[in-house]
């Protein structure tokens, strides 16, 4: 796999390693080691999971305890969290160059949001990261950002970062990991002037839900009969002032604002695609509502990844979970994607489109992880986990939608026999 030699490579160590000297000793815990292992935990105690793991990667040829959580967590010390995020984009970058995707009038069609995480309670951590008030005290939260392509299920960029941020600067720092022909949803907690303006700025089109009391424009707009139409944004000498200090380049913003009906009742838009014959209005309900597949990925990745259930309390580990279980969406959507090839002829005559159950999918992504990474595994046995992994599906109900609400799958921070790095 093009990740395992990555993370294998010299460069890739002189890069994320603390200090020069650390991975320089023949020593049970690599770099690679290290990666692998926390890309593969699971629920059980550490010392049980690095059990698991030598034990796959030497082929049952070690004893029961090669090696101890307590040399796992001094280990894990020497590498920074930065290894995670180069290992996803070399995923994504391979991914893109190879995948036939499915696209919405030609455009890769992507979304931006945010999302809270409940982390351990130590002072380095509240430090590093913040909080929120309640009658107990602070408690130590984080603020998660992603930019999602909504189609292939692909994580392109994610961001943990102190609770406070504003998540309309981890959408502008998301826009440098975007490409031409990509379009941009987001939610109404988005707009603003110059964010819109850094779309333009970039050439980069979105697609965005906005108030009605945005601007005057908006406000006449929304009591008007009219249901599409072009404007050019009017903000004031304070705005302006504001995008110029965002080092944006200050132009006319021309945009469509239209109304669409949904199931929970008229919604505001606002985008950049302003030809109403190529890019009919009623389109646009359908794709706003694509929005909704970033909310599944968030719940994924707390329901099922776990990642709350971090395996340390210091930053680094945090940071290291975190980014660890964005590669591990990102490989499993993968995985799921080349799956999907053997799902299309048993349901050709069905009369929902199916995919797969992705959430099923993460367990058997799991159990073969290690085995794949170390090449430990014939073609055969990749056509078998796929053909696995093809056979749990799930129907496509167009227009489903839930209320969004806390998500509370969490389990508790403690894991038995656990040693905190």
């Amino acid at each position: 796999m093009l990740i395992n030699n990555t993370y294998n490579s010299a460069n890739f160590k002189e890069e994320h390693r603390k200090t020069p000297k650390d991975f320089t000793r023949i020593c049970k815990f690599t770099l690679p080691s290290l990666i692998e292992i926390i890309l593969n935990f699971s629920n059980s105690s550490l010392q049980t999971e690095l059990n698991k793991y030598f034990k796959t990667k030497q082929q049952g040829k070690v004893s029961r305890q090669y090696a101890t959580d307590g040399g796992f967590v001094k280990a894990r010390k020497k590498f920074s969290s930065s290894a995670f995020v180069e290992l996803l984009q070399v995923a994504v970058q391979a991914f893109y160059q190879k995948a036939k995707i499915q696209t919405w009038y030609g455009f890769r069609i992507l979304a931006v949001d945010g999302s809270k995480y409940s982390l351990p309670n130590t002072p380095s951590v509240i430090k590093e990261f913040g909080g929120q008030d309640n009658q107990f005290g602070l408690k130590p939260m984080a603020l998660g950002s992603c930019l999602y392509d909504v189609y292939q299920g692909i994580v392109l960029d994610a961001k943990l970062m102190h609770y406070s941020s504003s998540e309309r600067d981890l959408a502008f720092e998301h826009l440098q990991h975007t490409s031409d022909n990509d379009l941009i949803l987001y939610d109404r907690g988005y707009v603003a002037y110059w964010l819109v303006l850094a779309h333009i700025n970039a050439k980069r089109d979105f697609c965005m839900r906005i108030r009605s009391n945005f601007n005057k424009q908006t406000k006449a707009f929304e009591k008007s009969s009219k249901r599409d139409m072009v404007i050019t944004l009017d903000p004031s000498d304070e705005i302006i002032a504001h995008a110029k200090a965002k080092g944006l380049s200050i132009e006319p913003v021309t945009v469509r604002l239209l109304k669409v009906k949904t199931s929970k009742g008229e919604y505001l838009l606002m985008t950049t695609l302003l030809d109403n014959t190529h890019y009919p209005r009623k389109d646009f309900t359908d794709l706003y509502h694509m929005r909704w597949q970033i909310e599944e990925a968030y719940k994924a990745q707390k329901c099922r990844f776990e990642v709350e259930n971090f395996s340390g309390e210091s930053v680094l580990s945090i940071q290291q979970d975190y980014h660890a279980c964005m590669l591990n969406h990102v490989l499993t959507a993968i995985s799921c994607y080349y799956a999907q090839g053997y799902v299309s002829k048993r349901v050709a005559k069905r009369k929902l489109a199916y995919k797969i159950n992705f959430s099923k999918a993460i367990s058997s992504v799991k159990d073969i992880l290690v085995s794949a990474l170390n090449g430990l595994l014939l073609d055969i046995d990749i056509q078998e986990s796929l053909q696995t992994i093809s056979k749990n599906l799930t129907p496509i109900r167009p227009g489903r939608s839930f209320e969004r609400e806390k998500i509370r799958c969490r389990r508790l921070m403690c894991r038995k026999g656990y040693r905190y790095a």
